[in-house]
């Protein structure tokens, strides 16, 4: 079976971005999760039925763990490369773009599987090391936060055209929400207008947004 690929992804033109990582090993297994938000009634009493207000539907999370080998059996010592080496690439992924303000989105493909979104956590395990300490053994546990590249239609056309209100999370920032209703954190300006914003890096959680149609669209 061909092997997993994971890539910096533009969203926008749907298109791979720059270099991409073959996967050394496919997983054996990989997860996807989903949660929902509801906002509860604390007027309820023992033995009534929930009656919750949704509030919203969270992304997805995929979750994957990698292994990666550069151990050669009966090689010198100074000739054992360090397993870091394999998917340096991967860790590049987390780093900050200054375009973006944010790190790049990115696409796990390997079959019939294509999920694309952003990097929450890389969790390196090394398990094994040549005598002089080098890591040549290593398992990454992955979670990237998104959702199927097929979804992504439906997930952009739903939004832009109007204005909605947005309640803001934790971790929220003008240029994650600007990327979550237009496709480009370069919008932010739009939002933080409508909602007389001065210190964009000043977003407190539990306040609620107007997020406007995108400039130039129909309300």
């Amino acid at each position: 079976m061909e092997k997993a690929v994971i890539a910096a992804y533009d969203p926008k033109s749907r298109k791979v971005q720059g270099d991409f990582l073959n996967v050394q090993f496919n997983p054996n297994t990989y997860s996807v999760s989903q949660t929902n938000t509801f906002q509860k009634n604390s007027r309820l009493t023992s033995g009534q039925m929930a009656d919750d207000a949704f509030l919203q539907s969270g992304p997805a999370t995929l979750s994957v763990e990698l292994l990666f080998d550069t151990f050669v059996y009966g090689a010198a010592e100074s000739s054992q490369k360090d397993v870091r080496d394999q998917y340096r690439l991967l860790r590049g992924f987390t780093k900050i773009e200054p375009d973006l303000h944010s790190p790049p989105h990115v696409r796990f493909s390997w079959g019939k599987v294509s999920f694309v979104g952003d990097i929450l956590s890389i969790q390196e395990t090394f398990t094994m090391f040549a005598e002089n300490g080098t890591p040549v053994r290593a398992k990454v546990a992955l979670s990237i936060q998104g959702c199927n590249d097929e979804d992504l239609v439906a997930g952009f056309n739903n939004s832009p055209d109007r204005t909605r209100a947005k309640v803001v999370c934790q971790g929220d920032t003008l240029w994650s929400l600007s990327n979550q209703a237009y496709g480009s954190p370069e919008l932010w300006r739009t939002i933080a207008k409508a909602n007389g914003i001065e210190n964009p890096r000043k977003l407190s959680p539990a306040v609620t947004l107007t997020i406007p149609a995108m400039p130039g669209g129909k309300e």
